[in-house]
């Protein structure tokens, strides 16, 4: 049996949708907003490790590994799991790791358009590029920079 609405407090939204209500020890009830995430209950009854090991697949990057990402689109780990501390470590990790062991690629024909045309986004920050070991640089005149593989089309 549903619990009565609280006096003066209506027990459904102005959309319809019902409210969800929590009881506290003290008896009274306290709203949650509908935007809260939600933690998942049997995410917390599982061992440390199988939840750790949850957060790893996760958080890992959806390229394949040897497949090089545009520098203008990079798609590091989704944070939607980010709803306790241990879940923020590992993003942590995850979202690093993706930084280091992506291969990423500028292509001159490929992006010039995107640079004169826009400025670019700050999808890439400098603490991100910071982190990048790999990346092939193609332009029209050979560059030289140290340890940058380039290639003259």
């Amino acid at each position: 049996m549903a619990d009565p609405p609280l006096e003066g407090m209506p027990s459904t939204q102005p959309d319809g949708r019902k409210m969800d209500a929590d009881i506290t020890s003290h008896s009274s009830r306290v709203m949650k907003s509908p935007g809260e995430p939600k933690s998942c209950l049997l995410l917390k009854k599982l061992p440390a490790e199988l939840r750790v090991r949850v957060y790893e697949m996760a958080f890992t990057s959806h390229h394949k590994l040897n497949d090089a990402v545009a520098i203008f689109a990079p798609k590091p780990p989704s944070k939607n799991l980010l709803a306790n501390q241990e879940a923020r470590a590992c993003y942590k990790q995850a979202y690093q790791k993706y930084w280091r062991e992506t291969k990423f690629y500028y292509n001159e024909y490929e992006h010039a358009r995107r640079i004169t045309q826009s400025p670019m986004k700050q999808s890439v920050l400098d603490r991100d590029l910071d982190q990048i070991t790999s990346m092939t640089i193609t332009s029209v005149d050979a560059i030289s920079l140290p340890g940058v593989e380039s290639r003259t089309v």
